[in-house]
């Protein structure tokens, strides 16, 4: 399965709301600080303050794409005439809205309307209320039972499942009381037993 993420691993990320009062907070956007500094980490997107993605990484990604991302039947075989590449997301509600549900700008109309999608791309929106981390790293959690039966309804299979919008958060009261950086590293591994169990329960 190929991985697309979004780390949020802001405290509250989940249950609280931002305040629209506000005009600014002060703060420069990570993709506007460059080589500059918040709280002792260096801004960009991608390494020494950039927001170019490293070639290496482009091109890797690239040839998995036309390597591995193809169409495949029920049991994960290559079909290239009736096989399916299916697309999920995985979250909470934030992605769920953003996927799917958030009216005619979500991903998941848009892309249904759009004249150029591939004709074997199935999206299943796999992203639920109130499922954080921690309930995604449980693999006897109903997110995942949630998620099959969302596939087994778009009448697809785990082995077709090829490629994951990931957008994860953890609630206030999953985090220990600590600042930036803390927030992330206590986040990142957690998110890492995410991806492992999607790579678990969707080999291609």
């Amino acid at each position: 399965i190929i991985v697309a993420t979004t780390l949020c691993a802001l405290v509250g990320a989940v249950r609280s709301r931002a305040d629209c009062t506000l005009t600014s907070t002060g703060k420069t956007p990570l993709n506007d600080l460059g080589t500059g500094t918040y709280l002792g980490e260096m801004g960009g997107l991608y390494p020494n303050g950039t927001n170019t993605r490293p070639s290496a990484h482009t091109a890797a990604g690239v040839l998995i794409a036309e390597n591995e991302i193809v169409p495949r039947d029920a049991a994960g075989n290559i079909d290239l005439v009736n096989g399916r590449i299916v697309l999920i997301s995985v979250g909470m509600s934030n992605t769920q809205h953003e996927f799917a549900t958030r009216g005619p700008g979500a991903f998941l109309p848009r892309i249904t309307a759009d004249p150029s999608k591939n004709p074997r791309l199935v999206v299943v929106s796999c992203a639920q209320g109130n499922h954080a981390v921690a309930e995604w790293r449980n693999p006897a959690n109903d997110a995942w039972s949630t998620c099959l039966q969302r596939l087994d309804d778009a009448n697809v299979t785990p082995a077709q499942v090829q490629a994951a919008w990931v957008k994860l958060a953890e609630r206030t009261s999953d985090v220990p009381a600590q600042s930036f950086p803390a927030h992330a590293q206590f986040h990142h591994p957690r998110l890492g037993e995410v991806l492992r169990l999607l790579r678990t329960n969707f080999p291609h």
